[in-house]
C-alpha cells in the first residue's frame, strides 16, 4: 500500500530534464562546464556515467549549447539505465530492435566508440526519420537502419540466424512507468490493450532469440510497472524456452521522493 502510494503520486511529479553526454565528442565535466558559462544550472547524475540533469527552466532544447555538435542526447535516467545492461563491445553485431526515435540505439553506439555494426530496426519511417538525424547530429556511423516489422525479420532475413551477440528488445509496452511524462496515457489504457501488448512483447522474444547466437546476450526491458508486460511475462517466455536462463532483472518503480521513472529489465542468456 505504502509503494502505491508513493506511485499515484509519482504520476504528478514534474519530471526531469536529463541529458546523455556523447562521451566520444565532450567529457561530462566539460560538458557541465559550457553550461555554467551559459548561466544553465546543471548536476550530474550520480547513479550514471554520462548523465546530467538540468536544473533551470529549459529554453528550447535545440538552442541549448552543444546540441548541432552532437554534444549530448536527451534521454531520461531510466532510459540511460538500459543500454549498459547488454555489456556491448567493440565489434560485436548487435541488434536494437524497436529502436527509433534512437536514444537507446546511439547510447550502445557510444558504449562501443562507434565501432561495431549495430542494427537498428523499426516499422515507422518518420521516426526512423528522426533516428538519422540523430545519428548524422552524433556523428555515429556504426548503425544501419532498417524498416520492417522486427517479429518478422528473421522470416524476411533468415541468413540473420544466430547472427547477433547481442540483442535490445525495448519492447513496445503500456508505459504506466512514465505517467508524469504522458500523462494522457493513463486515460487510454485498458486490460485488454494490456493484453494485447503483452501478446506483442511475447511475440517479439519468440521471432527475435533465433538471431542471437548461442554465447549471446539478450536485454528486454520496458518503461511500465505492469507485472505481466515484466517479470510475469519474462517467466512464462522462460518456461516454454528452458535452454535460456534468467542472468538478472530489476524493476524500478517510480515514487514522487525520487526523480527516476518505472522501468524494468531482464537479461536472458543461453545456459
Amino acid at each position: 500500500i505504502d509503494n502505491a502510494e508513493l506511485i499515484a503520486k509519482s504520476f504528478n511529479k514534474q519530471p526531469t530534464i536529463d541529458l546523455r553526454i556523447n562521451t566520444r565528442k565532450i567529457s561530462v565535466e566539460d560538458m557541465l562546464r559550457v553550461l555554467q558559462i551559459n548561466n544553465i544550472e546543471a548536476e550530474p547524475i550520480k547513479e550514471l556515467v554520462s548523465g546530467i540533469e538540468l536544473k533551470s527552466k529549459p529554453r528550447a532544447i535545440k538552442n541549448l549549447p552543444g546540441y548541432h555538435d552532437g554534444n549530448w542526447m536527451i534521454q531520461n535516467r531510466s532510459s540511460q539505465w538500459v543500454a549498459p545492461l547488454l555489456e556491448p563491445k567493440k565489434g560485436e553485431k548487435i541488434l536494437d530492435a524497436c529502436s527509433a526515435p534512437g536514444s537507446k540505439t546511439t547510447h550502445i553506439a557510444d558504449l562501443i566508440e562507434d565501432e561495431g555494426e549495430i542494427w537498428s530496426i523499426d516499422r515507422s519511417e518518420i521516426r526512423l526519420k528522426i533516428l538519422r538525424e540523430n545519428l548524422k547530429r552524433l556523428n555515429i556511423t556504426s548503425v544501419k537502419d532498417y524498416k520492417c516489422d522486427v517479429t518478422k525479420l528473421f522470416e524476411i532475413k533468415p541468413e540473420l540466424n544466430q547472427y547477433f551477440d547481442k540483442i535490445l528488445v525495448d519492447a513496445p509496452c503500456s508505459g504506466i512507468g512514465t505517467f508524469s511524462r504522458n500523462p494522457d496515457a493513463r486515460w487510454s489504457l485498458s486490460l485488454q490493450k494490456i493484453k494485447q501488448l503483452a501478446d506483442l512483447q511475447m511475440k517479439l522474444l519468440i521471432n527475435l532469440l533465433p538471431l542471437l547466437n548461442k554465447k549471446g546476450t539478450l536485454v528486454y526491458s520496458t518503461c511500465t510497472i505492469c507485472p505481466s508486460e515484466n517479470n510475469l511475462l519474462i517467466e512464462n517466455f522462460l518456461k516454454k524456452h528452458t535452454f535460456l536462463y534468467l542472468k538478472s532483472e530489476k524493476q524500478i518503480l517510480p515514487s514522487s521522493n525520487h526523480l527516476w521513472d518505472g522501468f524494468y529489465a531482464a537479461i536472458i542468456k543461453y545456459k
